[in-house]
């Protein structure tokens, strides 16, 4: 085969896969609020809340290529003693870093953590999708928390967190599609959905894109799905 047919045939497999990778990317992007975690040990197949019933937690996607992870088991209470607080660091894990997609996983780029061992080294998770669901699973490994339970891997169930936002303001959109520069606060839940309260042009800030209410446009319109007006994005 030639080079040129070679080269045909390979974009030929790229361009239907390209629209899939930046759709999964695009879904990824926001706040995820942890739902469940447990292990599984590799040598037994037993999983464990390790976290308890109800852990909570957050997962943070941005769109510049940056996430966060603060998860932390249920039940921690303020420390007392020397010991309260060393127990506390392995009710939780935290670390941020550059994270890249590759097919159904991501890998992250660690630079900062709650445990220094992770700081320099690249984390995978495999993830998939379903609707606002994000079930996510780590590699085997050692986990610091739980180094006595040998080889495990992390199962990680997240909700997304920004239709919320919208659902917050239901009722108080205008009738068009396009984003208002910023809502009333004190008429939330009041007002009469048919006549929604909105802020003026001169309430916004053209030096940093925010209502004088502390609402980033760009980031607003990001979280909600609603496009930017043009007078908006002419600033």
């Amino acid at each position: 085969m030639s080079k040129l047919k070679c080269l045909v045939a390979f974009a030929g497999w790229l361009i239907p896969a390209y629209p899939s990778f930046a759709e999964d990317r695009e879904k990824v992007i926001g706040i995820w609020k942890l739902v469940s975690q447990e292990i599984e040990i590799q040598a037994t197949g037993q999983k464990e809340p390790v976290f308890g019933r109800s852990p909570t937690g957050y997962a943070i996607f941005t769109a510049e290529g940056r996430v966060m992870f603060v998860l932390t088991g249920e039940g921690r209470k303020p420390p007392q003693t020397v010991e309260d607080r060393a127990d506390l660091l392995n009710s939780m894990a935290a670390y941020t870093g550059i994270y890249r997609l590759e097919g159904d996983k991501w890998i992250t780029k660690v630079d900062v953590a709650w445990n220094p061992e992770w700081v320099g080294t690249e984390q995978t998770r495999f993830f998939k999708l379903d609707g606002d669901r994000l079930q996510v699973t780590s590699t085997w490994r050692i986990m610091p928390n739980w180094a006595d339970r040998g080889m495990q891997r992390s199962l990680l169930v997240f909700e997304k967190r920004n239709r919320s936002l919208k659902a917050a303001f239901a009722g108080h959109w205008p009738s068009s599609t396009t984003l208002p520069i910023g809502v009333n606060s004190d008429k939330l839940g009041s007002a009469d959905p048919d006549k929604p309260h909105f802020l003026q042009e001169d309430t916004f800030h053209e030096d940093h894109n925010r209502s004088r209410f502390g609402f980033n446009v760009r980031d607003y319109s990001k979280c909600t799905g609603l496009p930017i007006s043009k007078g908006v994005e002419a600033r």
